[in-house]
Formats: structure tokens, C-alpha cells, sequence
């Protein structure tokens, strides 16, 4: 009889070839591209309510603003943009639908490559990367677009342009501020690996928080449009996450380096 595998023991047989590991992942690949096209399919079935949703805050900012009306509804200059925008719509939208099925897949490719212990600690941080991702996204969609929509729609307004949204680049602002308000949201969990594996401890992160300000502000400079408003908002939205980080980073880092960490060097007053 063969010993029984330790904690530490991937789960993964180590006599599995390489070709069988490319054959495995190929068959995962191509599963999630069919996941991908149905869900594409099923988007376009609900197109109208998912275009509303999109272009609710454009609609509710030139309802708002004084003159502003000629920018809702948006416009298009070719005349097949407006089947190019319907068709990336339908696939951005399907590539979000299934998502958690592709993530499934790349965990059930990865997991028995990880020992017990290691795959008992990667399941809530999937589940936090998710809520964090969808709660940046939700922020971005009932706080930021709002208001910078508004906010740029004023400004048109008060150089006297005649603004007329054009469809294309106002679903790509829409869809690329969402992505980055998202991927933003994900800092504390990053903190809290970082400290987990001893790379950098809670204290230093907390010593650095003058740096963190300047660099929140250029990240949000970046990842937003080039104007102050938005690039404002990211970056208090990376401070007030960088706070929340420094408290998981506590919760990870191992206890037998918070004796060292407190006693080291930079710590120690000359």
C-alpha cells in the first residue's frame, strides 16, 4: 500500500506527461470558448436592456444638464458602427456572463498542482477578488460615471461645443473606467498576499503611505480619462483601499515575522 499523501503533496500525479497536461488544457480552453459564445448568444437575446443600462448615465446627465440635450441620444458616423458596437457589446458582455465558468476551469487546471493547505487558502481569496472586483464596478457605475459625465458634458458646454456623444468612444469611456475602477478594488487583496508571503510587511507599508498618496493620484491619472475629476475620484477611492489593505496585510502577515519585523533595523530609532 502507498503511503498516504501529506498536506504538502500536490494532488496533481507526478507521472502525468506533458502532453496530457496540453491535451487537459486545450480541452478547458475550447470549453470555455463554447461557455463564451452561448453566453455572447444569450446576450444579444437581451441587447435592449443591457444597451438601457449602458447608456442610463449619458441619458440621466443631458437630462440634468442645462443645454445638454443634444447629447443623448449618441451618434454614429459609419454606417456599420452601430453593428460593430451591437457585436462587442454582446461579446464583452458574454466574456463577463462567463467568467465564472472560465475561472472554474483555470482553477480546476491549477488546483491539483496545489497542496491541501494552499487550495483551502485560495478559495476565499477568489471569493473576495470577485466581490472586490463587482464592488469597484458598482461604484463606478452609481458614483463616478455619473458624475464625470456631467462633469465633461459641462465642460463641452462651457468652450460652446456643440457636443454630440459618439456611440463608439462613449461605450468604450464606459466599459474601460469600469474594468479599471474594478481592477483598483483589488489592492487590499494584493497588500494581504504581499504580506502574507513576507514580501513586504505592515509596518513598511504604513511607513510609505506619504508615497502611496503621490502614487494613487498617478494611477488614477492612467487609468482614467484626462481630467480631474475622475483621476480625483480613483485616487481617493486608492487611498481609502490602501487603509483597508494595511488591515489585511496585518490579518496576513505571519506571526513569527511580526516579532522580527518589530524589532528590525528601520524600525529602531538611532
Amino acid at each position: 500500500m502507498s503511503a498516504p499523501a501529506s498536506d504538502s503533496t500536490p494532488a496533481r500525479k507526478a507521472h502525468m506527461s506533458f502532453t496530457s497536461h496540453l491535451m487537459e488544457m486545450r480541452a478547458r480552453i475550447v470549453l470555455s470558448l463554447i461557455i463564451i459564445a452561448v453566453a455572447t448568444a444569450l446576450s444579444w437575446i437581451f441587447f435592449d436592456q443591457l444597451n438601457a443600462l449602458l447608456l442610463a448615465p449619458l441619458k440621466k446627465a443631458a437630462s440634468e444638464v442645462e443645454g445638454a440635450s443634444g447629447a443623448y441620444p449618441p451618434i454614429t458616423l459609419a454606417v456599420h458602427e452601430a453593428f460593430v458596437y451591437v457585436l462587442k457589446l454582446g461579446i464583452v458582455m458574454g466574456v463577463v456572463a462567463a467568467s465564472p465558468i472560465i475561472i472554474y476551469e483555470m482553477w480546476a487546471f491549477v488546483s491539483p498542482g496545489l497542496t491541501r493547505s494552499e487550495r483551502r487558502a485560495m478559495v476565499p481569496i477568489f471569493w473576495l477578488g470577485l466581490i472586490f472586483f463587482l464592488t469597484g464596478a458598482t461604484v463606478c457605475y452609481l458614483w463616478v460615471l455619473p458624475t464625470a459625465i456631467e462633469y465633461l458634458i459641462q465642460v463641452n458646454l462651457w468652450v460652446g461645443s456643440d457636443l454630440k456623444a459618439r456611440l463608439r468612444d462613449y461605450a468604450s469611456f464606459v466599459i474601460g473606467l469600469e474594468v479599471a475602477f474594478g481592477v483598483a478594488f483589488e489592492l487590499p487583496l494584493v497588500m494581504s498576499a504581499l504580506a502574507r508571503v513576507g514580501v513586504v510587511s505592515p509596518g513598511k507599508m504604513l511607513a510609505q503611505w506619504r508615497y502611496m498618496a503621490v502614487g494613487a493620484f498617478v494611477i488614477g491619472a492612467l487609468l482614467t480619462p484626462p481630467d480631474y475629476v475622475t483621476c480625483t475620484m480613483m485616487a481617493g477611492c486608492l487611498i481609502g483601499l490602501y487603509a483597508l489593505g494595511l488591515i489585511f496585510a496585518y490579518m496576513s502577515y505571519p506571526s513569527d515575522l511580526k516579532a522580527g519585523d518589530s524589532e528590525a533595523p528601520e524600525n529602531k530609532k538611532d
